[in-house]
């Protein structure tokens, strides 16, 4: 189930009125399991509704029943959940795949919200599930530049622009590229691409114009001025090889 877009979660204003007129802590009566929610629990003060609470922050909270409470834990706990809310969330987004932190930061907040607090509450479980290995972002580059080299092919320089795009490292980038992504490979791959997409070149029969067609198709993949050239001079020295004598 998708996570509800969080909002600055106020206090119920007969909770409020509730705590309004008492120095001291309420005693909880009763926590009950929610019949209609799974792991959820709802805590009560003399019969009064106070609070929902997952599982886990009840856990981490350390409630019990007779224990008591005050308007200020319960704005701590409040906080507790909308933290919990967005740890799951980038903990089942992590699940299907690795994840820039700029990426988690983006897609969380489209969630829970933009405002400041919403967004130092992100960067702070970004940064603890970072230091717990859960966010990589040399493993994400590596995932990244692997899978458009072989599914996408893209070359480098698209792909390097969609990294710094994510907000990575450029020095990272580059080094990852120039250790996974050889000379020779992005030569073949210009070269298959052009052989994928000869039907389409072979519709322009001046050979200046056809060469200026390779030369913009293979610059928007993101190849180098120079991969580009030795493939087109390549493929036009095969196709001239390969023309019966007349």
């Amino acid at each position: 189930m998708s996570p509800q877009k969080s909002k600055s979660s106020p206090i119920d204003p007969e909770v409020l009125g509730f705590f309004s007129d008492r120095e001291e802590p309420i005693k909880i009566s009763r926590i009950e399991a929610q019949k209609r929610v799974k792991d959820r629990f709802s805590l009560f003060a003399g019969g009064r509704f106070l609070i929902g609470l997952s599982s886990e922050t009840l856990l981490k909270s350390g409630l019990r029943r007779g224990d008591g409470i005050t308007v200020e834990q319960i704005r701590r706990l409040i906080e507790m959940e909308q933290k919990e809310q967005i740890r799951t969330y980038l903990l089942r987004l992590l699940s299907k795949r690795d994840h820039s932190r700029f990426e988690l930061q983006q897609k969380a907040q489209k969630i829970f919200g933009f405002h400041s607090q919403e967004s130092a509450w992100i960067g702070e479980i970004i940064e603890e599930l970072s230091v717990k290995g859960y966010v990589n972002e040399e493993s994400f580059a590596r995932k990244f530049i692997l899978d458009k080299t072989k599914i996408s092919s893209w070359g480098p320089a698209k792909i390097r622009n969609a990294l710094i795009q994510k907000q990575l490292r450029s020095s990272l980038v580059d080094s990852l590229l120039d250790e996974l992504i050889s000379e020779d490979h992005n030569l073949t791959s210009a070269q298959a691409l052009l052989l994928k997409k000869k039907w389409y070149f072979d519709k322009t029969s001046d050979r200046i114009k056809k060469k200026h067609k390779m030369h913009s198709f293979l610059a928007q993949r993101g190849f180098s001025f120079s991969v580009i050239e030795q493939a087109i001079t390549l493929i036009f020295h095969n196709q001239d090889v390969s023309k019966p004598d007349t």
